[in-house]
């Protein structure tokens, strides 16, 4: 294969990969490793398929030894560094972007990159002056101006945030997609500096402009067909692996329930590690639906004993890659709940945690964030919020009263209010030593993998607890429609 035929198999896998066709980008790597064995192209494309499929510490190990191979490769570098800051290495990230011999077509990306990571590390003067050093170029690319709106807000300066946000939606040339992300980007800054009318108007807009569609009477069938299924004895009918192990503990709640906080406690204590969010329940599903050639949940049935274990197997792999040897790592993930039945008979000895909050935060939390219509379609119509949230707490009802694992629940205003108790509560439930660190949630490592501005970062307090009443007079009659359940 020349370096020419290389390089168009790779944009070729790439172009795959950024379509949604990871298997064919995998299939393709394959072909240039029997045409150049170890060459830096395959680990960079599977490294890249790794990360869409949510396996950040993989991706970072391949992408590393990309990089090893070709040092001199700058965007092995500029993948390698943003890796690390996903995986919360932010000093070894930093590192990676500490050059200015980038060439000029990655200029303003690894700009971008260098300023995230410094304000991750709370070093906000330092990212704007990383900004502002391509002034004149900012205002070609929004996402700059975008991360300089985070920046400049949280320098406290929350109005000239707004200017500069108004200022890059009124541009020609702004695409509807980036004009989404600024009207959530004031829905947000709206939100956290008492205009809430404003917030709610902004949230409609861009929620407006997604365009989402969410078929509500499909979502809940489907919710029909998993309580079905998994009734009072599936699980006793089910072959089991014979793996045992209690490193997993799988953490369900909707978005904005608290889960970060639940995670970053776990992260504190000294034998616990949060995993992150990542797929890998939702993978294994998907793998026996494609190798049974039947839809999940009916295609538990056809799994002999032999494949739950070696399925079992490969999941555990995900939460045993770390430089020691933890106790508990967690895994979370958006809409987890729909394919914790496929737990019991993987991980029989695995944990589940189940995180809640007052429905309506929940609703108002949701409905101003940001989400991509292709994974929470549901989340741009406050009647649909609505709809998510009942089915989700229908569903973990019901997984309460069937799981065969052991199973804990965490209320969100009982943490804040009640920390030391709620915390000591949950590590006993592990079975963990008491540790006084987990009382500083806000100290975790894992607190820098978020970007700043949605980050736990102070001490545990009980201020955003009934957040809802703020938006009572514009959202009054959905929080009432959520009122008889909370």
């Amino acid at each position: 294969m020349s370096d020419i035929d290389l390089r168009a198999a790779t944009d070729e896998a790439l172009e795959h990969m950024r379509a949604g066709n990871l298997e064919k980008a995998v299939d393709i790597a394959r072909g240039i490793e029997e045409a150049q064995p170890g060459h830096p192209n395959v680990f960079l494309v599977r490294g890249l398929v790794a990360e869409r499929r949510g396996d950040v510490i993989e991706a970072l190990e391949l992408i590393t030894s990309a990089r090893a191979a070709v040092p001199e490769r700058h965007d092995l570098r500029l993948h390698r560094g943003r890796l690390l800051a996903t995986a919360g290495r932010l000093d070894d990230a930093l590192g990676e972007f500490e050059i200015d011999d980038w060439p000029e077509h990655l200029q303003v990306l690894s700009a971008r990159w260098k300023a995230e990571i410094l304000s991750r590390l709370m070093r906000v003067s330092d990212a704007i002056e990383v900004l502002e050093g391509l002034t004149s170029r900012i205002g070609e690319r929004p996402v700059l101006q975008l991360i300089q709106v985070r920046l400049i807000h949280a320098d406290g300066r929350p109005k000239e945030a707004l200017a500069v946000l108004d200022s890059l939606m009124a541009g020609a040339s702004v695409t509807d997609a980036m004009r989404i992300r600024c009207l959530f980007e004031r829905a947000r800054i709206c939100d956290e500096t008492g205009d809430y009318s404003g917030a709610v108007a902004a949230a409609q807009k861009a929620n407006r402009m997604l365009g989402a569609t969410f078929d509500a009477d499909r979502f809940q069938g489907r919710m029909d067909a998993l309580i079905s299924y998994f009734d009072a004895s599936r699980f006793e009918r089910l072959p089991q692996s014979t793996l045992l192990s209690d490193l997993p503990v799988f953490l369900v709640g909707m978005p904005r329930s608290g889960l970060r906080i639940v995670e970053q406690i776990i992260d504190q204590h000294p034998r616990g590690v949060a995993g992150g969010s990542q797929r890998k329940l939702r993978q294994s599903v998907v793998s026996v639906q494609q190798d049974k050639g039947v839809a999940f949940p009916q295609c538990l049935d056809q799994l002999t004993p032999e494949e739950v274990t070696e399925l079992g197997r490969e999941l555990l792999a995900h939460f045993s890659s770390w430089q020691f040897a933890p106790l508990r790592v967690t895994n979370r993930s958006l809409s987890i709940e729909q394919f914790l039945g496929i737990v019991p008979p993987l991980l029989p000895g695995a944990r589940v945690i189940f995180v809640r909050r007052d429905p309506r935060d929940l609703l108002v939390s949701n409905y101003l964030r940001e989400f991509s219509a292709d994974r929470a379609a549901w989340a741009a119509s406050l009647q649909h919020v609505g709809v998510m949230i009942q089915q989700h707490e229908r569903l973990v009802e019901h997984w309460k009263s069937v799981l065969p694992n052991a199973w804990h629940e965490v209320q969100y205003e009982e943490l804040v209010t009640d920390p030391e108790r709620i915390t000591r509560g949950l590590v006993d439930f592990l079975e963990l030593e008491w540790n006084d660190a987990c009382l500083r949630p806000e100290e975790s490592d894992r607190m820098k993998t978020y970007p700043l501005y949605d980050r736990i970062d102070t001490p545990l307090h009980s201020r955003r607890s009934g957040h809802w009443r703020n938006y009572e007079t514009e959202l009054g009659d959905a929080l009432a429609s959520l009122e008889s359940d909370s």
